[in-house]
């Protein structure tokens, strides 16, 4: 058995006891959390591999010059107006 699953079952464990204890909105609230905390302990883990690379500081080609009006030039230093 895994490390995981042996998580998984122990954390089981934890929420019988409390099932019956607590309003809906109450679980909800610590789901979100538990899930907040697990996806910062990722981030903090992995950050190239949920934020990705960062890109180098030029671009190597011109958005606007290439054909692409949705894009943003990021050589400006003016606000952008859209729309």
């Amino acid at each position: 058995m895994s490390e995981l699953d042996t998580l998984t079952e122990q954390f089981d464990r934890l929420l019988e006891g409390v099932r019956s204890q607590y309003t809906l909105e109450e679980w909800r609230y610590a789901y979100r959390k538990v899930l907040y905390s697990g996806a910062m302990k990722i981030l903090k883990d992995f950050p190239v591999v949920i934020v990705g690379e960062q890109p180098s500081a030029q671009l190597q080609e011109d958005p606007v010059v290439a054909g692409d009006p949705v894009m943003i030039r990021l050589s400006t230093t003016k606000p952008i107006k859209r729309g």
